[in-house]
């Protein structure tokens, strides 16, 4: 059995093509637990109509925005409480699988790897880029200080950040301009820190974790935190590109300028109250 985690906010449409990838390809028992982020309009609701009667899905809605680690922890621990399961994917709610064998090439990596946290390759409908491994290397404490200091900065001159988007024309982005190409090298890396649009957990993760996220960040950092705890607890992290998503990121391409302004002046205290996070975690295991 397979269980998936998706994150719902407000915008129903990826959010039903992303079931509706898990249903196509996934013919295995199975799981779909969506977890709607308080989302401040009926979108859930949308959502749950349009599949009246499919006992395979289940429902959480948060009763406030807890951000994107806890949201998905709510919907892993809920999976993890009813149902014994093989794997927990945890994806957003624009990624969708593309093969129908999905199920079986985890089966196989995990005979072969025993991995306690895979990345499939991930094929970015916005640019075209293939965004796993995030990174080959995690952030030092000496690495994380000099990014808060810069971030403080930035912070502290937001104004500029408001001239940027001003004077920057919109950009609409044309997701029919790529068509999904997959890494042809095949060749698992182990080790690395895997992008956050989705993970894969085996139940030797499963069994011992109440968690699948760190809980003390609202949003960003989460894949470095997780890769700095999976690497202190000994789990095997690999990035497998036998398997294969698609990810439709950043879906609202039409945006104010104001709104723009706003949501970078969000990311950034979002930035800094995850990086203050992680630095605290590393500081308390060093005293540990």
């Amino acid at each position: 059995m397979i269980g998936f985690v998706i994150l719902h906010y407000i915008t129903s449409e990826y959010t039903i093509k992303t079931i509706d990838s898990i249903l196509e390809n996934i013919k295995e028992e199975k799981v779909i637990v969506v977890v709607d982020n308080a989302s401040p309009n009926n979108s859930l609701d949308n959502i749950r109509k349009h599949y009246t009667n499919n006992e395979e899905i289940k429902y959480l809605k948060l009763p406030e925005n807890v951000g994107f680690a806890n949201g998905n922890n709510a919907g892993y621990q809920f999976i993890r409480e009813n149902y014994t399961t093989e794997f927990i994917t945890v994806l957003n709610n624009d990624v969708l699988l593309t093969q129908n064998n999905f199920y079986s090439l985890l089966e196989a990596s995990y005979e072969k790897n025993h991995f306690g946290i895979l990345g499939p390759d991930v094929f970015s409908m916005r640019d075209g880029k293939h965004q796993n491994p995030e990174a080959l290397n995690n952030f030092t404490l000496a690495d994380l200080e000099a990014k808060r200091k810069k971030i403080k900065l930035k912070l502290r001159l937001k104004f500029l950040i408001f001239l940027k988007w001003k004077l920057k024309k919109a950009k609409k982005v044309n997701y029919k301009a790529y068509e999904p190409t997959f890494d042809k090298r095949k060749v698992i890396q182990n080790d690395v820190i895997l992008h956050g649009s989705i993970y894969v957990f085996s139940k030797d993760f499963i069994l011992n974790e109440d968690e699948c996220f760190y809980g003390e960040t609202f949003m960003y950092m989460e894949s470095y935190i997780l890769y700095y705890i999976a690497k202190k607890k000994n789990y095997n992290v690999i990035y497998d590109p036998s398997i294969e998503v698609i990810h439709y990121e950043d879906v609202s391409t039409d945006i104010s300028v104001k709104s723009k302004y706003k949501k970078a002046v969000f990311t950034l205290g979002c930035l800094l109250a995850s990086t203050n996070s992680f630095i605290e975690l590393m500081r308390q295991d060093e005293l540990d």
